[in-house]
């Protein structure tokens, strides 16, 4: 039988000097840095790899496989390959072949001039110089996910590589050199892009910012130049701008003072030496820290409805009148003052009614009465900084009891004492507290309790 052998190799060189650099190789070892690899042969057995050095072999082994993983120090050998048959004949090998061992090293090399060119097609000369290694080293020119083949005008121990800046995005652009072996190196900020157009903002990392001291704020885009100015304008003026890196063309990091700036929204205005303005509405907003915010504006009038669940206390033993259905409507007026502690100052009138159902040994408890309240009282409730104020209040007003009418009690004059939280915004409020009203009668003083849980509007 003939066989037709055609034979590939491949050789896959690890880096590694503890391989490469030792004195001598592991010879034999069928695992190492270097593959030889070929076809396979159909009908072939095994196949008997030979390699030999100064005419001495020294490897002579069988695989069935189509590779031979070796360890060879650098230097020159020969190989020649085999196919054995199934009846273990050697039926066809090749020649002596040559096979070239390098040393796989990182290959080194510096840019000598770095240049800089406007965005356009201009024609840029960068010369290198390499150490070490220098044949067939592949030059490309990297910046992000965006990569050029150069081309190499060999000078010695280096060359001249000539780039087109056609084409390219502004920024900062590596040059990366491969060696045969896959090792490689890089010369960061070789060639720098300046754009010619305006810078183009895609956002900010953060928009808002509390005021005092030196503030870092992170732009994001593309055509950044590195000598990009930054301003910061809103209807109460502008934000200092300390200092600006940029870095890659397309982040750069703005340090602006904060020191004594003004609450508000503020535009941000870019440009580049050689292209226009842009200009970002609304992209920054100065809040004050929550110390150094102003009091909230006091509303001059406010409207509320809310639940007030009641219990009163009557002269009987082991009785009381108690009601849930209960619900009340209150119109307030704030004096609008402005000095210290009179500006908390405000009226209130309040209108109160619902059902009660007495308790006690004789009484029908299916039975319920009708109760109505109204009165005005003089509040305190302080502008405060933040959502939370408190208020007190105090007031006079006239019960009506249908109750009490039973006795002859048409009317009850009553005191209001009231203590209550308001969580507010500008305009709307929710009011929890607590109401304690003593109706006075010729002969007894009542206590009324009710909860007051309001919704309101403010104007």
């Amino acid at each position: 039988m003939r066989y037709r052998l055609l034979i590939f190799l491949m050789l896959l060189i690890s880096g590694t000097d503890t391989v490469f650099g030792q004195a001598s190789s592991l010879l034999g070892s069928e695992e190492g840095p270097l593959t030889i690899a070929w076809e396979t042969v159909e009908g072939a057995e095994a196949y008997r790899v030979e390699i030999r050095r100064d005419g001495s072999v020294f490897i002579d082994t069988e695989t069935e496989a189509a590779e031979l993983r070796l360890n060879l120090s650098p230097g020159t050998y020969e190989y020649r390959i085999s196919v054995v048959d199934p009846f273990g004949n050697q039926a066809a090998e090749t020649a002596w072949l040559p096979l070239t061992v390098q040393r796989a090293r990182t290959p080194y090399f510096r840019v000598v001039n770095p240049a800089t060119a406007w965005e356009g097609n201009e024609i840029i000369e960068l010369t290198v110089e390499v150490i070490g290694i220098s044949d067939n080293l592949k030059f490309r020119l990297e910046k992000g996910e965006s990569s050029l083949t150069l081309v190499i005008r060999r000078t010695g121990s280096g060359g001249v590589l000539t780039i087109s800046t056609g084409g390219l995005e502004p920024g900062e652009w590596n040059v990366r050199a491969v060696a045969p072996s896959g090792l490689d190196f890089v010369h960061p900020d070789a060639l720098t892009i300046r754009p010619t157009r305006p810078p183009e903002i895609s956002g900010l990392e953060e928009s808002r910012y509390q005021a005092g001291g030196l503030m870092p704020i992170t732009i994001d885009g593309v055509s950044f130049d590195e000598e990009m100015s930054v301003a910061f304008r809103g209807s109460e003026g502008s934000l200092e701008v300390v200092t600006i890196d940029v870095t890659d063309g397309g982040r750069a990091v703005v340090y602006v003072n904060l020191e004594g700036a003004d609450a508000g929204s503020y535009d941000l205005i870019a440009a580049n030496p050689a292209g226009d303005e842009t200009v970002l509405a609304n992209a920054v907003t100065i809040e004050l820290p929550v110390d150094e915010r102003p009091p909230k504006k006091q509303p001059r009038f406010e409207l509320q409805v809310g639940w007030a669940p009641m219990i009163l206390f009557i002269p009987v033993p082991n009785s009381y009148m108690f009601s849930v259905a209960t619900f009340e409507t209150a119109l307030t007026f704030h004096t609008g003052w402005t000095k210290p502690f009179v500006n908390g100052l405000g009226v209130e009138a309040r209108f109160l009614g619902g059902v009660t159902n007495t308790y006690n040994e004789s009484d029908d408890p299916t039975v319920f009465n009708p109760i109505f309240k109204a009165d005005i009282s003089a509040y305190w409730r302080p502008p405060v900084r933040g959502k939370a104020a408190p208020v007190l209040i105090l007031g006079f007003g006239n019960t009506w009891s249908g109750y009490a009418a039973l006795f002859g009690l048409e009317n009850l004059l009553h005191m209001r004492f009231g203590l209550a939280v308001d969580f507010s915004t500008f305009s709307s409020m929710t009011r929890i507290g607590l109401n304690a009203d003593l109706g006075f009668t010729t002969d007894e003083t009542l206590l009324m309790v009710s909860l007051m849980f309001r919704r309101g509007f403010r104007l």
